[in-house]
């Protein structure tokens, strides 16, 4: 399977670019407009690595670096951008990124960047795609659920509320959005929802009558906590 990498720019050109360039390498890619884009489809889709501008609206690079470092995303971030001055570099690396490279570059010395970054990634570090808000790590692939590194184990339908739960980590969950993605239809019942939501909380929570993890939002609906 061909690396996937992730490109982050607000510029739509250079978003363009870059893509042409990378699939003409034979990766697969990913493109987000932003750092909020950015990392939901890194905690959702993953990839193998991200090249990352820093002046980017909603959530900056330099945010972005420091939110996969701190969820434990081990995979290499090359920045690409036109604002690298010496504090710029120091910052960047020093919050997590792994090399850079200035704006405008030399195709075949950005080739040559990623070609060494990937090779200097462990084979099982580009296969393990995992949403991690510790103590939990959902994994991706295996669909497994472990919490401060014991396994959980989780019902199909608990998995995907699991998923869709950590994928929009301290925001609402309405029933209806849960439902859908868990069952693939509207919702016809909100007790069809709270029912699983408690058996979840049952393995997840030290007290499931004072859930700490799965937070009950009164007339909402549901939010992960992820303090």
């Amino acid at each position: 399977m061909n690396p996937r990498i992730l490109i982050a720019d607000d510029d739509a050109s250079v978003r363009s670019a870059l893509n042409k360039l990378m699939r003409a390498n034979g990766y697969a890619t990913l493109l987000a407009e932003n750092g909020e884009q950015a990392l939901k489809l890194l905690l959702s889709q993953g990839a193998d690595l991200v090249l990352l501008d820093l002046a980017m609206p909603v959530m900056d690079g330099y945010q972005l670096i420091s939110k996969l470092r701190e969820l434990q995303q081990t995979l290499p971030i090359l920045v690409i951008s036109g604002e690298m001055d010496e504090y710029d570099i120091v910052y960047a690396l020093g919050l997590g990124a792994d090399d850079y490279i200035t704006k405008p570059f030399v195709p075949i010395v950005l080739n040559a960047k990623i070609n060494a970054m990937l090779r200097r990634t462990p084979p099982s570090l580009q296969e393990e795609k995992a949403l991690v808000y510790p103590p939990f790590r959902l994994c991706l692939s295996s669909r497994k659920l472990y919490k401060a590194e014991k396994e959980i184990p989780l019902s199909e339908k608990e998995y995907r509320l699991m998923h869709f739960l950590m994928l929009h980590a301290g925001t609402i969950c309405l029933p209806e959005q849960l439902y859908r993605c868990a069952w693939g239809e509207e919702l016809p019942d909100r007790n069809t929802v709270m029912v699983h939501i408690h058996r979840l909380r049952g393995k997840i929570e030290e007290d499931p009558k004072n859930p700490v993890y799965i937070e009950t939002v009164r007339g909402s609906g549901y939010r992960f906590s992820v303090s």
